[in-house]
């Protein structure tokens, strides 16, 4: 069985707690599964739970200081890369893309987004797409999938009482 990478963000400051609640609720499910920080409100979870499912008890059991939970598709070296292989790796997992987001500064042109853009609209579905995200991640650019945001996840929330 294989190992899944699921990257969750997490407000500023709150990644050691909701590193520990994610952990005690996944345990018992795969008790393999190993996390850590990663710094800036991120967190890095292998796991040999399908990410669908990780995904499925976080919202049954939300965690506070969630602020999304993603797949990890896949890491590319350069955007050379991203061009020739993202697009397929997504649709080996049979996602569509809804609508995606591209945070990536390091060395890349104006001209590679509109690229990646279009290449990306061939697997689109905004009824029924995914959101997407294609960013830097431990010197190298990955693509995601995020598969669950919590409705309460904001920084500025207040609860009404």
């Amino acid at each position: 069985m294989e190992y899944h990478t699921v990257i969750i963000s997490t407000e500023p400051g709150k990644e050691g707690r909701v590193l520990g609640d994610v952990l005690d609720l996944l345990f018992p499910y795969d008790a393999e599964i190993e996390g850590e920080v990663r710094g800036g409100g991120r967190l890095v979870i292998k796991t040999r739970m399908d990410a669908w499912r990780v995904a499925a008890l976080l919202k049954m059991y939300p965690v506070r200081g969630l602020v999304n939970v993603r797949l990890l598709v896949g890491l590319y070296r350069d955007y050379r890369e991203v061009k020739c292989r993202a697009a397929a790796d997504l649709c080996r997992l049979g996602v569509a893309v809804g609508k995606l987001k591209v945070r990536v500064k390091r060395g890349w042109r104006q001209k590679y987004y509109g690229e990646i853009k279009n290449i990306f609209s061939k697997i689109s579905d905004r009824k029924n797409g995914l959101e997407i995200l294609i960013e830097e991640f431990d010197g190298k650019i990955a693509l995601e999938v995020i598969l669950f945001r919590p409705h309460y996840a904001s920084f500025n929330v207040q609860a009404k009482i």
